[in-house]
């Protein structure tokens, strides 16, 4: 399947979520912690990591259970990035991590993020709390959604279009810790342990 989506830092995610309910918006999920495993071929050279070539290996659990997903490298079209991605349903994320790691892939970075996620006009919106901030991502739901929705979506929503940027969370956390070394090095939350 293919990917088209955009994700946008945003200051209010609440006035994001009024302007989908004005705009007749379904709900999906409600709020919900969100773990991400990325896994690669951490002790293979380079050229035969998955970062390297700017693709993606992750399982992901939450509420709704878990899901193992490839994503190829992107490409930006008209400010909308796409790519390849084939994703499905795992019963066992314990297992599938172990045949993961069979086959020599370890987990090289894990990244949290509190997402709740709407339907509009054939998308997918998806209001993420980050560690770094807030974003919106839209997608296009490829198996229905005509080319051109994510920017409809965006007016409706009072979002720019053109404030999306294209990396993906893990390379805006390596960023955002330049300036903040205390930070740990996967993108999750830290708990006050008092």
């Amino acid at each position: 399947m293919n990917e088209r989506e955009i994700k946008i830092p945003v200051a209010d995610l609440d006035a994001v979520r009024e302007r989908l309910q004005v705009a007749g918006a379904d709900p999906q999920r409600p709020a919900g912690l969100e773990s991400n495993l990325v896994f690669d071929l951490v002790d293979a050279p380079a050229e035969r990591r998955l970062r390297s070539r700017r693709e993606l290996l992750r399982l992901r659990s939450d509420g709704g259970g878990s899901r193992l997903t490839f994503k190829s490298a992107p490409r930006f079209v008209d400010g909308v990035k796409e790519r390849l991605e084939h994703e499905f349903a795992v019963d066992d994320p314990d297992a599938a991590r172990l045949l993961l790691e069979s086959l020599g892939f370890r987990v090289a970075v894990r990244y949290e993020k509190v997402r709740e996620t709407w339907r509009l006009l054939d998308c997918e919106i998806a209001l993420d709390r980050t560690p770094m901030g807030d974003f919106v991502e839209v997608e296009e739901l490829a198996d229905v959604s005509p080319r051109g929705r994510i920017e409809e979506v965006c007016r409706l929503c009072g979002l720019q279009a053109e404030r999306s940027v294209p990396e993906d969370y893990l390379a805006l956390y390596r960023a955002y810790r330049r300036d903040r070394p205390d930070l740990p090095r996967d993108m999750v939350f830290i708990l006050d342990r008092q």
